[in-house]
């Protein structure tokens, strides 16, 4: 069994687990399959509105698939929420998306 198939039975016992869903969502995204990358990662903000990861990763696909706007508004969204859970190295981070796409 390999790592997608453990994780989509793990989701099929917790599927209200968001971080296997997260976790799901960088496998496809590590193989390049954008569209199941996006389905598991939106299913991780519907879990946890608040997992700023999922915004920065979601972000990272807009850009590549050239849908800048939504990836602003990810990242934006991202960045609200990290300085919200006083998370400052998160929000840096958000900070630095923003402004490469202004470049």
């Amino acid at each position: 069994m390999n790592r997608k198939d453990e994780l989509q039975k793990m989701i099929a016992e917790e599927p209200g687990d968001p971080f296997l869903h997260y976790a799901l969502g960088l496998e496809y995204l590590a193989e390049h399959n954008y569209q199941e990358a996006l389905r598991c990662l939106q299913q991780t903000i519907q879990h946890d509105p608040d997992y700023t990861a999922a915004y920065y990763q979601l972000g990272i696909i807009f850009q590549v698939i050239d849908i800048v706007d939504v990836a602003r508004d990810y990242w934006e969204k991202g960045k609200i929420l990290a300085e919200k859970q006083n998370d400052r190295k998160t929000a840096g981070e958000f900070e630095e998306m923003l402004e490469g796409l202004e470049e």
